[in-house]
């Protein structure tokens, strides 16, 4: 099932990026069924695909997994198209882990820079800007990214933003961008996260059943409100003592980027 599914969204018209991340989030939830952990496995495993990443707890443990390369790019960077599902533990913190069924799948994309923030910013075009613009011009990622010597990567799919306001519960679908900064390439010092997520008006905000609020809704490749913070930074050493100097080391403090 998975192999049908990725070839579908290997077939998605690569014009528009917004749009293709919106459709293929739609593909990934309308064709999918819970399937047992093993089985995605090993579907993916048969297609070759290539494991980007991956990690369990006592918890869950997770995938993602490259697909296909895809004609979007930013700068000269080609972006990679990855699958992503994951499975809970059978009995929460038992040892030995039992996955259990993938519920749900994600699709999206993956630019791999590795180059230094500024460099990568000095490209992005900002007429009628792409979300991978959008979010680079965030005073939260130019803090950041005036920091950490590098961009490494960055990974964008598009799904709901499930919260609960003081009046009504209301879903606005839009973008999820994790930027990744980090303060070498070439073997694992330290790395900051910083999590966005921007709204979208391609869709309609939705009730807690998924039906759209709007039913006359007319969709605007336009973007809504953007909310970003800082979802991990960790240092490669023992103490916080030696992750003190790690950070004068490597980063740049205020007085430097004033």
């Amino acid at each position: 099932m998975l192999k049908e599914i990725a070839e579908k969204v290997a077939s998605i018209p690569q014009k528009s990026l917004h749009h293709w991340l919106r459709d293929s989030s739609r593909l990934a939830a309308d064709g999918f069924r819970p399937i047992p952990f093993v089985e995605a496995e090993a579907e993916s495993a048969a297609q070759g695909w290539e494991l980007l990443d991956g990690w369990q707890n006592g918890t869950a443990v997770l995938r993602r997994y490259r697909i296909t390369q895809t004609f979007f790019r930013f700068c000269d960077v080609a972006a990679v198209a990855y699958v992503f599902y994951s499975s809970r533990n059978r009995k929460d913190g038992s040892s030995p882990f039992i996955p259990t069924s993938v519920c749900s799948i994600e699709f999206g994309l993956i630019f791999d820079f590795g180059r230094p923030y500024s460099e990568i910013l000095a490209q992005a075009v900002l007429f009628e800007p792409t979300v991978i613009e959008h979010v680079l011009n965030l005073d939260e990622l130019r803090r950041e990214g005036l920091r950490w010597p590098y961009l490494r990567r960055l990974r964008v799919h598009h799904g709901f933003r499930f919260q609960i306001s003081s009046d009504e519960e209301h879903h606005p679908s839009g973008f999820f961008v994790e930027t990744e900064f980090a303060a070498t390439l070439d073997r694992p010092v330290g790395y900051c996260h910083v999590e966005t997520f921007v709204e979208s008006k391609l869709d309609p905000w939705r009730d807690p059943a998924g039906n759209a609020i709007e039913a006359e809704y007319v969709s605007q490749d336009e973007f809504g409100e953007s909310r970003s913070h800082i979802g991990t930074e960790g240092w490669h050493c023992a103490s916080p003592e030696e992750a003190a100097v790690l950070k004068r080391a490597y980063l740049k403090s205020s007085e430097d980027e004033a």
